[in-house]
């Protein structure tokens, strides 16, 4: 279904692709899914195309009918499909149940789509999705999506990020200041005071950038007095195999 999608991203129908993507993310956090777990990921966003935002009215309201509606449509898309392969009726009504997020932070399943949902985001969408947002915002987003935390860095230049066709160097041709760095040390502690974990990961790719900034942002947090481990270690004036 998710294949007819309009909009490519990456090569392929967007839709289809997210699906992808969360059929990946389930075993890693949850690697003895059920079938109806894995079924409600594949299916989150189903045909979603199908019904635009600029359908309802603009503000919270219109936003949220939007989203109810779609979450209704999903289940049902779902579920027929499932009945239609041979799945039970009853199978198909649960699927439901986590598609239109029932019992969120009550029923362990629909958390556990919830959390899905959260950790793709984070992994595929929350670059882009930061151009132009305020860092206070990001940062209650952030808090407030997992226990397992991680903070991407790619760079500040923003004017290459959407460039497609390049590779990731040209994309994240950045080397981050101390400076700049700085600005995270905090959000960075008040992060590991709400998750049990906080990774920093930098995807700024040009040439050494990476672990560079990586061995600043560390000795930042050790002077901050913040517990870590890993960026010690400068990789060498003249790059080997091994």
């Amino acid at each position: 279904a998710n294949a007819a999608d309009p909009t490519v991203e990456n090569g392929h129908p967007a839709a289809l692709l997210y699906g992808l993507r969360m059929t990946a993310e389930v075993p890693k956090l949850f690697p003895d899914a059920s079938d109806i777990l894995q079924i409600a990921a594949r299916g989150q966003h189903i045909e979603r195309w199908l019904l635009p935002r600029t359908d309802y009215p603009e503000g919270l309201p219109g936003y949220l009918d939007w989203r109810r509606e779609q979450a209704r449509r999903h289940a049902a898309r779902v579920g027929k499909i499932m009945v239609d392969v041979g799945y039970s009726t009853a199978d198909a009504d649960r699927v439901g149940v986590l598609l239109r997020k029932e019992g969120i932070k009550r029923d362990v399943d629909v958390q556990a789509l919830e959390d899905v949902i959260c950790f793709a985001f984070l992994r595929y969408y929350f670059a882009d999705f930061t151009i132009g947002k305020d860092p206070d915002h990001l940062l209650k987003i952030v808090e407030k999506t997992a226990h397992r935390t991680l903070v991407r860095f790619h760079g500040r230049n923003a004017r290459t990020w959407n460039i497609r066709g390049g590779s990731a160097a040209d994309r994240f041709d950045w080397m981050y200041s101390g400076e700049e760095l700085t600005e995270w040390v905090e959000p960075t502690r008040r992060l590991a005071e709400q998750a049990d974990e906080v990774y920093a990961l930098f995807n700024n790719n040009r040439d050494d950038f990476a672990p560079r900034s990586a061995v600043i942002f560390r000795g930042l947090l050790d002077e901050a007095g913040i517990a870590a481990t890993g960026g010690l270690d400068l990789p060498p004036v003249v790059m080997t195999l091994f």
